[in-house]
């Protein structure tokens, strides 16, 4: 099949989306799965693990909740603690996906195809950027669906839907800047370099220094490096604006990792136009 000298964004789009739609419908079961069995299990968790759980020692409870109090009678509650588990193959694919879009296919050499069409580095970078980015919304959007089907269903007494809306939409910020993280570092290293076993790195690296603040009050200001603990969905289930409860929570976190989404996306679109590629 012959195609057009001139590709552009839109056939590149094409291409590379249909490519990895295999990858992405793999993610997006196994996605599915995870949340079927962890939400799943709710009705016979709420009552008998509620009384264990709040017995447990501040520093292990604070692994699971937050905001320290744990009421799994409610659904909403018991989704928070669960979604900050979801959420990390969410971040890892996130990384690892910003990551390769470029160097795989540097270091394997099929991205030398492109580089003999008529077609810009521009281009390339756009066309691909967004492809990773949809198949990240439907692997994002597919978690989300479980959720509110297995909520309503579940527990349709308590589900807010507002509440599992705004933890989504508030992680979404951590998530993206993770994803243009890994595609910042994929313009910025050349193809010898891993990428994504680095992205992925500073995520858990992150992740545990997020874990350590919740355990020593004086360092808690390592949370900002990990936007799971940052942008806690038990925080943002248990505030008076964006959940249920009568807490706080600030939005100032997530902006700022949105605007550092913004301006690695556009500086690894710089670095890879001035990229040297021998």
């Amino acid at each position: 099949m012959r195609l057009n000298k001139n590709l552009g964004i839109r056939n590149i789009f094409q291409m590379d989306f249909k490519r990895k739609l295999k990858n992405t419908l793999i993610w997006t079961f196994i996605m599915i799965l995870i949340g079927l069995v962890y939400y799943g299990v709710y009705p016979s968790m709420k009552d008998l693990v509620t009384d264990k759980l709040n017995s447990m020692p501040p520093e292990i409870l604070n692994f699971v909740s937050s905001s320290g109090e744990l009421d799994m009678s409610d659904f909403n509650y018991y989704f928070a603690m669960i979604f900050s588990i979801i959420q990390i193959p969410l971040y890892i694919y996130a990384a690892s996906s910003g990551s390769a879009l470029l160097h795989d296919e540097e270091k394997s050499g099929s991205i030398e195809y492109l580089y003999s069409q008529d077609v810009t580095r521009n281009d390339i970078y756009i066309s691909k950027s967004l492809v990773s980015l949809v198949n990240l919304i439907i692997i994002f959007s597919s978690s989300f669906l479980v959720a509110v089907v297995m909520g309503k269903s579940l527990s349709s007494d308590t589900f807010s839907f507002n509440t599992i809306r705004n933890c989504f939409l508030f992680s979404l910020c951590g998530i993206l800047f993770f994803f243009s993280l890994g595609l910042f570092l994929s313009a910025l290293l050349n193809k010898h370099k891993e990428p994504s076993k680095i992205s992925t790195g500073l995520f858990l690296g992150g992740y545990l220094l997020g874990y350590i603040s919740l355990l020593i009050d004086r360092i808690n200001f390592l949370k900002v490096f990990s936007p799971i603990h940052l942008i806690s969905s038990d925080v943002i289930a248990h505030s008076m604006v964006f959940g249920i409860g009568e807490g706080d929570f600030g939005i100032i976190g997530p902006v700022v990792y949105l605007i550092l989404s913004l301006v690695l996306i556009i500086a690894g679109g710089v670095l890879y136009n001035k990229k040297d590629l021998t």
